[in-house]
């Protein structure tokens, strides 16, 4: 039986399907991004309408299989069992998935219906017999509000791109609030390099009210010197600490609105008057690692507001947004730090990127930005209006299905 679209339109509480998926932690399940009529979404078991997947959080991997242990052992009989880590990239230990097969065993589950769905493509489940699924979490919460994507969203912002001037205040443009290690060690070497006012930069501060999470200064100098590879570097950075920490926050785009006038929110890829008053995104990620595989919806930004960037990310950041569908921008900006998988070395080859064209004149910058031209307008329409689509038609569908098939429960109905 063919896959029926979902329809962003129909509200899962109101239509519900008849396959039943049991969240344990409802908080962050992209299962409340998926707009799929086929799914009943369960909050909590009921023995007299039991779930065909349930489904554990596993933003913290221990404190997700106490939550599955919490629920009564008939409410595994015909169910499939979906681990989910698709908004961390988290490597599980050894050791977790040695105490998933027990669990599993003692709930008389086989592995072979149970999935592990993650958004790291370099993911070792160290020869265990559960599925490996692949799905971003936070690239489909950019895409959960219909009316903020679409044709006449692409329309929008097109006319904006178009009406860009070639004189232009600033090279660049670096967004994200949070104090992470990668974005900090970026904004120290913007300011050793006298590169900060080159660029329009948007940064949470060193001491950002409410935020428990945050981390203090004396963390952050913590974190960067002792984060691998980056020692040196750090340890001549940091004297600069209490400069960057004096800027306090540093906003541009105060409220940020799409073209028609809506409110976004930072996970958006909002539109910014920044992206059309500067020539290239300065990307940072959540982070520089040797050994994963994924992005977050941090390029994205750049991309669904025809903007050019060079990424500070995991080796293959680009290659991966290839896959998505996106075009990269080589030879405009030499891409191969892309494939480094050093993280330091990739780094420095990233940052020589952002240099090179903070260094060229407005008749250069122009050059670039007509040679850049046609891959911008690509990558905008697909990432508007295509990539939505294909979330909304086949991913969505294809994953919910993936998972049915695991289930005893389902196997009368059709998949």
């Amino acid at each position: 039986m063919p896959i029926a679209p979902a329809d962003p339109s129909i509200r899962r509480d109101s239509a519900p399907g008849p396959w039943r998926i049991l969240l344990t932690d409802p908080r962050k399940s992209l299962f409340h991004l998926i707009n799929d009529p086929r799914v009943e979404i369960l909050a909590a078991y009921d023995a007299q309408r039991p779930p065909h997947v349930i489904v554990v959080r596993c933003a913290n991997f221990s404190e997700g299989l106490r939550a599955a242990r919490a629920l009564p052992q008939e409410a595994f009989s015909n169910a499939a069992v979906a681990l989910d880590a698709t908004g961390k990239g988290t490597q599980p230990e050894a050791g977790f998935m040695l105490r998933l097969g027990a669990f599993l065993e003692t709930r008389g589950v086989a592995q072979e219906r149970c999935a592990f769905l993650s958004n790291n493509r370099r993911l070792n489940l160290y020869g265990s017999k559960v599925r490996l699924l692949y799905y971003d979490y936070w690239l489909r919460r950019m895409y959960r509000n219909p009316h903020e994507w679409g044709d006449e969203e692409f329309q929008a912002r097109h006319a904006l791109f178009q009406a860009r001037g070639q004189q232009r205040p600033r090279r660049f443009l670096s967004f994200n609030m949070t104090a992470r290690t990668l974005k900090v060690l970026f904004l120290l070497r913007l300011m050793r390099d006298g590169l900060w006012n080159a660029g329009y930069v948007s940064f949470g501060g060193l001491h950002r009210i409410g935020r428990l999470v945050d981390p203090t200064p004396d963390q952050v100098r913590r974190s960067l010197l002792a984060a691998p590879g980056f020692e040196d570097m750090a340890a001549e950075l940091v004297q600069l600490l209490p400069a960057l920490d004096a800027k306090g926050r540093v906003l541009f785009g105060a409220i940020p609105h799409s073209p028609r006038g809506r409110v976004r929110k930072a996970t958006a890829a909002t539109h910014l008057a920044e992206f059309d008053l500067s020539w290239f995104s300065a990307t940072t990620e959540t982070e520089m690692s040797p050994d994963k595989d994924y992005v977050t919806e941090k390029p994205f930004k750049p991309l669904l507001n025809f903007h050019p960037q060079v990424i500070f990310g995991n080796c293959g950041a680009l290659r991966r947004l290839r896959a998505f569908g996106f075009q990269s921008f080589s030879p405009w900006i030499d891409e191969s730090y892309d494939d480094e998988p050093d993280p330091r070395r990739r780094f420095d080859m990233a940052y020589a990127q952002v240099q090179r064209l903070c260094a060229m004149d407005e008749a250069e910058m122009t050059r670039f930005d007509a040679g850049i031209r046609e891959v911008v307008v690509a990558n905008a329409r697909w990432g508007l209006v295509g990539m939505p689509e294909q979330y909304r038609r086949v991913w969505d569908p294809e994953l919910v299905s993936a998972l049915l098939a695991l289930s005893p429960a389902a196997k009368d109905l059709p998949v």
